[in-house]
C-alpha cells in the first residue's frame, strides 16, 4: 500500500510498503512547544517511521527539512530513499550505514560539503544522486563499487 500521509500510515500501518510524504503539511510542526512550530519538523514523522519497519520506499523531498528522525536510519527494508530538495547538511546523514537494504538514494539539491563517507558501508547501493549540491567536495567521495551509478555535476 502507499500512503500519502502520516494520518494515512498510521491507519494503514501493517500495510504500508511506500510512504510519499513530498511537499507535505504533515511536516510542518504544530507543536506550539516545539522550537520548529511552524517550520519543517519531524516530530510527527519519527513516531510514524517507528511503527514501519516494513517500509520498501519514502519520499520525503522538497520539504525543507534540516533534520531527519534518528528512527528514519532503523528502517531495515527500505530500499528507495528520496531526500532530495531540502535542507540537509552532512550531520543530517549520520546512521545512514543502517540502511542496509537501500538500493537508491536521492540526496541532490542539499546542503551537502561532503558525501558521507558511510555510503560505502551499504552493500546494496545502485544509485546516489548527489546533484544540486553547489558546496559538495567530490573528493570527500568514499571508494564506491564499479556497479554504482553517481549522479553529480
Amino acid at each position: 500500500m502507499i500512503a500519502r500521509s502520516v494520518r494515512e500510515a498510521a491507519m494503514h500501518m501493517g500495510a504500508v510498503r511506500e510512504l510519499i510524504l513530498q511537499r507535505s503539511e504533515d511536516l510542518l510542526c504544530r507543536n506550539l512547544m516545539c522550537e520548529r512550530v511552524g517550520e519543517a519538523c519531524v516530530c510527527r514523522f519519527s513516531m510514524v517511521l517507528e511503527k514501519l519497519p516494513q517500509l520498501k520506499a519514502l519520499n520525503v523531498s522538497h520539504n525543507h527539512l534540516h533534520a531527519l528522525p534518528p528512527s528514519l536510519f532503523n528502517l531495515p527494508q527500505l530500499e528507495e530513499l528520496n531526500l532530495g530538495h531540502n535542507n540537509l547538511s552532512d550531520t543530517a546523514l549520520v546512521g545512514l550505514e543502517g540502511l542496509q537494504s537501500l538500493r537508491h538514494l536521492d540526496l541532490s539539491h542539499n546542503q551537502l560539503t561532503s558525501a558521507p563517507s558511510t555510503l560505502a558501508l551499504l552493500p546494496y547501493i545502485q544509485v546516489i544522486d548527489l546533484r544540486g549540491n553547489p558546496k559538495l567536495n567530490l573528493r570527500s567521495l568514499p571508494s564506491l563499487p564499479a556497479h554504482v551509478s553517481l549522479l553529480h555535476e
